[in-house]
């Protein structure tokens, strides 16, 4: 059993490897309040009264004929359903019922690859990337589990329960505060 646990350990480890550096890196980033080469344009429709999802894709269509814009027509509701995004990570268009009188329009624009991963971090792109992303984050769990299953406990184990207590409570005290 312990020759499974090590074998899962050591492949799958290396397998996600470039995506635990990726999302170091693009979290370290995010933190620094860095967004990479990324334009953001931003832009107000003047409306009777608050629109619903199909109002508002026409709205969409209609802006984008105006400003002749070309993105596909596959809006997709976002946000509770406040507000309808198309297009690509790399360049997007979202729009969003902001209040009774006027629709919010964003168009991001996206340049090189430091933008592109910090918009895949926060669950920008499709799900394709998420659906790794999560498999990811369940890979984790098991790493930690098959680690501890791993070591043999014995004269380790007081250290090993007083680290992992200080672990949590340092955790659970510091994003109190941080939240406070």
């Amino acid at each position: 059993m312990k020759k499974i646990f090590k074998q899962f350990h050591m492949y799958a480890s290396i397998f996600f490897l470039p995506l635990a550096l990726m999302y170091a890196f693009t979290g370290v980033l995010s933190l620094l309040e860095y967004e990479g080469d990324t334009t953001v344009t931003t832009d107000m429709i003047p409306v009777s009264q608050q629109p619903n999802i199909s109002e508002l894709k026409d709205i969409a269509k209609k802006y984008l004929l105006e400003k002749n814009l070309s993105f596909p027509d596959d809006f997709r509701p976002v946000h509770n359903n406040e507000g309808i995004v198309t297009g690509t990570l790399l360049n997007g268009m979202g729009f969003f019922a902001s209040n009774s009188r006027a629709v919010a329009v964003f168009h991001v624009v996206r340049h090189g690859f430091v933008a592109y991963t910090l918009a895949l971090h926060v669950g920008q792109g499709k799900n394709y990337f998420n659906i790794l992303a999560i498999a990811f984050s369940a890979a984790l769990v098991l790493f930690y589990l098959s680690g501890l299953l791993m070591i043999k406990f014995g004269k380790y184990k007081t250290n090993i329960l007083a680290t992992f207590a200080i672990g949590t409570l340092a955790t659970v005290v510091i994003g109190y505060i941080s939240g406070h």
